[in-house]
């Protein structure tokens, strides 16, 4: 059934005054309208509370907060990568008779890149490098020239008492995701809330 219902104010919360149909005609001749007149039916009148509520706008930012902070505390468990390059060159002068007191030139490339990561279980972090490099001189005799090097390394560290069931990185997850869940329910409370008291003043 659709009521005529009077808007009285839109702040916060609506505040309806309902006409009965069989005596609006005569209460419509008997004072001029102090504001404006809709036909408003329930669903309507819960739709323009959740809307106009300034209250409840500034509320729905709270579970996209709580969601950005349990993703900022999740970040730290996510793998880094990272690399460095050189390159040198130097001079010296050479003591070799054979090379006439020449200058010797030495020139250096190295290359190395890395990836770590901190695993969410039991405080289990790894480590994994490798480095390479190239060396080259302008020395006589010398027995390898250029010179070639690599390596890989690997490295596990693993926590046996402090940090093996819980630590301050997972315990913050843990408590962000609490957080997400509860701004989660408060949200739905409020909404709630304001449909009921909105029917409640629809219904006064």
């Amino acid at each position: 059934m659709t009521r005529i219902a009077k808007v009285t104010s839109v702040t916060g919360l609506l505040a309806l005054t309902v006409i009965v149909p069989g005596r609006a005609a005569a209460q419509a001749t008997q004072a001029p309208a102090a504001g404006s007149v809709l036909q408003l039916t329930m669903a309507q009148a819960e739709q323009m509370a959740l809307e106009h509520n300034l209250q409840l706008k500034a509320d729905r930012l709270d579970p996209a907060i709580a969601a950005e902070n349990l993703a900022q505390a999740r970040s730290v468990f996510n793998p880094s990568l990272g690399s460095t390059f050189s390159r040198g060159s130097s001079q010296s002068a050479s003591s070799s008779a054979f090379e006439g007191g020449g200058t010797i030139t030495r020139t250096n490339l190295s290359f190395a890149t890395n990836v770590q990561q901190v695993l969410p279980w039991y405080g289990t972090q790894y480590r994994l490098s490798w480095n390479a490099g190239r060396s080259e001189t302008s020395q006589l005799g010398a027995t390898f020239n250029p010179s070639l090097s690599a390596g890989l390394q690997f490295n596990l560290t693993q926590p046996l008492l402090s940090g093996f069931r819980v630590d301050g990185q997972r315990l913050n997850v843990q408590t962000q995701m609490r957080n997400r869940t509860i701004a989660d329910l408060q949200l739905d409370e409020r909404i709630t809330v304001t449909r009921v008291q909105a029917q409640l003043a629809y219904l006064s």
